[in-house]
């Protein structure tokens, strides 16, 4: 992973909003961390792609509900990147400190940008070319 801390905490396009529609599940990489984007129905989220677990990707799973499951355990993670459901143990609430990594994504312009640390300002306002 990039240390830069101004590239860290900086603004960058990750995708096409097109590219990722309601239920689906993408794997991006930006400045060397691996990224899971998903979509909720509701929005686009970004996280580390890793499960807490066994460190599977997150990427080989699939939204089911507004929950991403990880394909390896079946674990399901809320929109928060908390883990809400552990297959094995249904009926006892996973640990609190089960939980994804989770990353600031704002959709503008038709795009979706990711900021990996702290953002010290906003998406630079963007005019239209002719």
């Amino acid at each position: 992973m990039v240390q830069d801390q101004i590239l860290l905490n900086d603004w960058h396009v990750i995708a096409r909003s097109q590219d990722l529609q309601p239920g689906t599940v993408l794997h991006k990489r930006l400045l060397g961390s691996d990224l899971v984007l998903w979509h909720n129905g509701d929005k686009v989220l970004a996280w580390q792609d890793l499960c807490p677990h066994r460190g599977a990707r997150l990427s080989l799973g699939y939204v089911n509900k507004q929950t991403l499951v990880c394909s390896y355990h079946g674990l399901a993670f809320n929109s928060e990147g908390q883990c809400i459901l552990a297959p094995a143990n249904p009926d006892q609430s996973p640990p609190a400190r089960a939980c994804v990594k989770t990353y600031q994504l704002l959709e503008r312009y038709d795009l979706l940008w990711v900021c990996l640390g702290t953002p010290k300002q906003d998406i630079a306002p963007f005019s239209e070319h002719p």
